[in-house]
């Protein structure tokens, strides 16, 4: 990174911050109802009523999936972790607006399910490696 006159090198994500800044960002978009979990999840038992308390239950974090991968695999972790995998070599900037950026262009609805946003980004990170190929090779 080089601002005002500063440089100073910072490393690109690894998978488990590539999952966190995805999960964040699908969190953010579930707040202003872009996302929406396919199950309803019971937000009484909780302190906050807002929507990204039902992400963050339906996508644990990095660590928690670890945790609970063998004994509770959960598909929508699994396939936010997949596609953090599939990113390696992402910036961090690009991992952001992934999610947004996917939606708008592979979902034909003001707002989509948890699985059709995650099919989306994969359909993002696909197109954005024929791009890099057709790049390469032109």
């Amino acid at each position: 990174m080089d601002r005002v006159d500063i440089e100073e090198n910072i490393s690109l994500p690894d998978v488990n911050a590539a999952y966190e800044i995805l999960r964040s960002s699908l969190a953010d978009l579930a707040k202003c109802g872009i996302v929406a979990p396919e199950c309803r999840v019971d937000v009484d038992h909780h302190e906050s009523s807002d929507e990204s308390y039902a992400v963050e239950s339906l996508l644990p974090s990095f660590q928690e999936m670890e945790l609970n991968s063998w004994t509770e695999p959960d598909e929508h972790a699994k396939a936010l972790l997949d596609i953090a995998k599939d990113c390696q070599g992402a910036t961090g900037r690009w991992l952001r607006r992934l999610p947004a950026l996917s939606i708008a262009r592979y979902t034909h609805s003001s707002s989509c399910s948890f699985s059709q946003a995650l099919a989306a980004m994969t359909k993002g990170v696909e197109a954005s490696r024929e791009g890099l190929k057709q790049e390469c090779t032109v």
